[in-house]
């Protein structure tokens, strides 16, 4: 409540009110004006907001966000996975399905991989695995919502081990729980008997 502005879309409208704003479907700005000129923009999503824009990723860690994403419109099998939930009813009752960004991977030498959101200043993640290619939801081989608890990581980060082939793509998809976003770190790390160490 108060005096503000609505962004509708990239339009600053000045007489409506916040009830009438929020009703269509507007962003109401308390205490804005409509001076601003790139109040309403929207920014652009990130590079990798679809899967055929997938950035490579390699082992270590990777900083993400999914703030500005958008949603793809490839559905999730959710039939394996542990509390995903990559659509569902928000706070207002809306239907919302997760906004992701994606990435690729190819593994040097086969074995299991481990793919970790694991980042305690991060938010609740959502991540899909996906083997060859990204454009049918049949391509989905592994997903995670919520990974063990481990002290050092957010409440209900995200994990998966998978074996995977070498010189094979894979793809992974980054989002969060019902439509949460922000910003976290990926983690990729071969495990078993091809982890990586060292040698004294």
């Amino acid at each position: 409540t108060g005096e503000g502005v609505c962004c509708f879309f990239e339009d600053c409208i000045a007489d409506w009110d916040s009830a009438t704003c929020l009703a269509l479907g507007g962003t109401f700005i308390v205490g804005a004006t409509c001076d601003d000129q790139d109040l309403c923009v929207e920014p652009d999503p990130p590079a990798n907001d679809h899967c055929s824009t997938a950035e490579e990723l390699f082992i270590g860690q990777t900083l993400f966000d999914t703030t500005h994403a958008t949603a793809s419109a490839l559905q999730v099998d959710e039939t394996d996975c542990l509390d995903l939930m990559w659509c569902g009813l928000n706070n207002t009752g809306e239907w919302i399905c997760s906004s992701d960004i994606w990435y690729s991977f190819v593994p040097a030498v086969d074995g299991p991989y481990r793919f970790s959101t694991c980042d305690e200043a991060s938010y609740d993640t959502s991540i899909v695995l996906y083997e060859g290619s990204c454009v049918d939801v049949a391509n989905q081989v592994a997903c995670n919502g919520d990974a063990n608890s481990d002290a050092d990581c957010q409440p209900y980060y995200s994990a998966i081990e998978y074996e995977l082939v070498s010189g094979q793509t894979y793809y992974l998809r980054v989002g969060g729980w019902i439509g949460a976003s922000g910003m976290g770190t990926i983690t990729i790390a071969p495990t078993g008997n091809i982890a990586i160490g060292g040698c004294c």
